[in-house]
């Protein structure tokens, strides 16, 4: 059977045994849209990682971090991923040398992903940060992977189309930087314990690969996440990364 991934996202012949052995310098990592499920989730995961990494909360202006987390974390702003000034700022004030991109819908705008991540990307593209490392979270088919869906698949493909729009949108943007920027491509998320059991297993795919489900559970999506970073000797770029969860034969 082709593929399984383990959750430290690393095939057996690129880890080669060595995917516990932690970088030696802990990663300083700035979380944009801290305040939504899968920013929450990577704050609470690496506040739990045994590298320690510091992490710097970037929240919604006007929008409340939990509390417990905020405990976690070595530093938490308010600002606004439309204005890059912000982006710049916090950038400066905490030193962080990667950015995870997570940002959950937002009904309002369907095109907030794009403008956050132009405004992003033009920040990282300033040569005081040449060395900062971006992890983007997008969705499988919205670059130039074209994977094989069912008929069921692309029915619920269409109903999201917009969305879909502002996921390529995002990742034309990050032209300018790929060079350092590790792209994760998913199905939509789902959360909850039984989703999980549902849904008992991660997989990584290729991109002319048959989508086995339409569905990735948000945790497993982070453990991944928090493993590329920090528990990689030498973390990488330039990956794509398209995972999705197996398990419930129903939603196929």
């Amino acid at each position: 059977e082709k593929m399984q991934l383990s959750l430290s996202c690393t095939s057996d012949e690129e880890s080669n045994g060595s995917v516990d052995v932690l970088p030696e310098v802990p990663p300083s990592i700035l979380v944009l849209d801290a305040t939504g499920r899968t920013g929450q989730e990577c704050a609470r995961q690496l506040a739990n990682h045994p590298s320690k990494p510091k992490i710097h909360a970037f929240c919604d202006e006007g929008k409340e971090f939990d509390e417990r987390l905020r405990k976690m974390c070595s530093s938490v702003m308010e600002g606004s991923v439309r204005h890059a000034i912000d982006i710049d700022t916090a950038l400066r004030e905490t030193g962080a040398n990667w950015v995870i991109f997570c940002e959950d819908v937002h009904a309002d705008d369907r095109k907030f992903r794009t403008v956050a991540a132009e405004n992003t990307v033009r920040v990282l593209n300033r040569p005081i940060f040449a060395s900062v490392k971006l992890l983007l979270v997008s969705r499988i088919n919205a670059g130039s992977n074209k994977m094989k869906i069912g008929l069921r698949g692309r029915l619920s493909l269409l109903t999201k189309y917009r969305d879909l729009e502002d996921f390529v949108g995002m990742e034309k943007a990050i032209t300018p930087i790929r060079e350092r920027t590790v792209l994760v491509r998913t199905t939509e998320l789902v959360d909850g314990a039984s989703q999980r059991t549902l849904l008992g297993r991660m997989v990584e795919l290729q991109d002319n690969d048959k989508l086995p489900s339409l569905y990735t559970v948000r945790t497993d999506l982070v453990s991944c996440i928090v493993d590329e970073i920090c528990a990689r000797p030498i973390p990488s770029s330039q990956r794509i990364i398209n995972l999705t969860s197996v398990g419930d034969t129903g939603r196929r």
